[in-house]
């Protein structure tokens, strides 16, 4: 028996755009997630060519015509940026269309899903949108951020609108150290958000090692 056209499993960023974008092309979907309602809660950004033309520009909070970066010395970035509203993009995915059902995945296969309390569901067509659980193993991107107002950021972003990536080492790290940048961008209403992140670590540089080195690298742009 076939429960569905297509199965979605995980309803994060990922699994309900694709979700809410299988349903709008006419087919039936069923979204698997034990919290399909929960808000999403991190900061997600985007080159706006990227960006389809079916997502509304509310979902905007903020636009940066041109980010720097500083690897050497610094770069302008001539192709506009956004970061995105959260809440509102969240909304703006709607799964009107989408049969949900509020339970965790236990096996997820080719052509079906068993639910936790034993319960299979099939489809021809079977997404895996739940992500690769956290392993020390693995590469990991990790950051740590803080959001303060414009004012208390201009120091860190000296005239630029924005840091896509400042690679400078006043975060005191040495060449043998796995290396971090300043991630620093606008996130509207008068708040920026200043972020230490690893691109890639294995293993993944800890929140509390990024955080100090947020603190240090804030102390020495005069960031209070």
């Amino acid at each position: 028996m076939i429960d569905a056209e297509v199965i979605v499993v995980g309803l994060g960023p990922a699994g309900r755009a694709v979700a809410h974008r299988v349903a709008a092309a006419g087919l039936d979907v069923l979204a698997v997630d034990p919290r399909p309602d929960r808000p999403w809660t991190a900061t997600y950004a985007a080159w706006l060519d990227e960006l389809p033309r079916w997502l509304p520009e509310s979902v905007l909070a903020a636009r940066v015509a041109e980010p720097a970066a500083w690897t050497t010395h610094p770069h302008r970035i001539p192709r506009p940026y956004g970061v995105f509203d959260t809440s509102a993009l969240q909304r703006s995915l709607a799964l009107d269309c989408v049969r949900v059902c509020a339970a965790r995945a236990d096996v997820v296969d080719a052509d079906h899903v068993v639910l936790a309390d034993g319960a299979v569901l099939r489809a021809p067509a079977v997404i895996d949108a739940r992500g690769v659980p956290a392993h020390r193993s693995r590469a990991q991107q990790t950051a740590f951020g803080v959001i303060v107002d414009t004012a208390t950021a201009a120091p860190a972003l000296q005239g630029r609108a924005a840091w896509f990536m400042d690679w400078r080492r006043d975060n005191r790290t040495g060449s043998g150290d796995a290396p971090s940048f300043l991630y620093a961008v606008p996130l509207g209403q008068d708040r920026v958000l200043l972020e230490e992140t690893c691109l890639v670590g294995r293993p993944a540089i800890p929140l509390p090692e990024l955080q100090r080195r947020l603190e240090v690298r804030l102390a020495a742009r005069g960031v209070n």
